[in-house]
């Protein structure tokens, strides 16, 4: 989390993400999961491991993508807007893919 901090220590509420961090963030949080949702109905399995895979899937970009981007100088800032867009995207998406998955299920 300090990489994180130190990452965003220069982004303010002033500068809006990028097009590209709203893009993978949007992808990252509903995208993926309805195209996951969308594979696992075609594969025989547990409506509870089908709604665990879509779950995990709608996740939050991932810290450690932070991390090998400053590690590789690619694109830090990009992935760490995209870090924090969809880490607070999430509080509004995982509780709607929970309530919405044992409907579809």
């Amino acid at each position: 989390l300090i990489v994180l901090g130190g990452a965003l220590a220069d982004w303010t509420w002033s500068k809006r993400p990028s097009r590209s961090a709203w893009w993978a963030s949007g992808m990252r949080l509903l995208g993926m999961p309805l195209i996951s949702l969308g594979l696992v109905t075609l594969i025989p399995s547990a409506i509870n491991i089908a709604e665990a895979l879509v779950l995990q899937i709608a996740m939050p970009v991932a810290f450690n993508s932070l991390v090998l981007s400053q590690e590789f100088d690619a694109a830090p800032e990009l992935v760490s807007e995209t870090v924090a867009l969809s880490t607070i995207g999430a509080v509004l998406t995982v509780p709607l893919w929970l309530a919405v998955l044992p409907r579809i299920g």
